[in-house]
């Protein structure tokens, strides 16, 4: 213990700035660990369909049985929002989740359940990257 204690000190930020990397990767495994890889998979089916199609087209439950390769998972909510925009929802263990795909692009993920954005130009919460 003393010889952790000594090497941390050394270390750019001492054993305090050691500490808060190691609870910064913690923190990091467990969001990876507690995303919903569903909402992933769905965003890639539907991205996949926008790139043949050209728009996001409603898929309803009888679309998804019936297409292997468009697998929107269990547990994952679609708001369609229009031909361009796509809100999928899940639940993880961090409480709700959204990702927003935007014309063949997936905008990532942000906390709660926000509602289609308004403005595609500047689609808060979610930001253009």
């Amino acid at each position: 213990m003393l010889g952790a204690l000594a090497w941390a000190q050394t270390t750019p930020g001492g054993v305090s700035g050691e500490l808060h990397r190691l609870l910064g990767r913690a923190r990091g495994a467990v969001e990876q660990a507690t995303a919903d890889p569903d909402l992933r998979r769905a965003a890639d089916a539907l991205d996949q369909r926008y790139a043949r199609l050209g728009s996001y087209q409603r898929v309803d439950e009888t679309d998804s049985k019936d297409n292997a390769a468009l697998d929107l998972g269990v547990g994952v909510d679609v708001e369609w929002c229009g031909p361009q925009d796509v809100v999928l929802r899940s639940l993880t263990a961090q409480g709700s989740v959204s990702r927003l795909l935007l014309e063949g692009r997936d905008l990532g993920e942000v906390n709660g359940s926000p509602p289609c954005p308004a403005d595609l130009a500047h689609p808060a919460p979610w930001k253009l990257g």
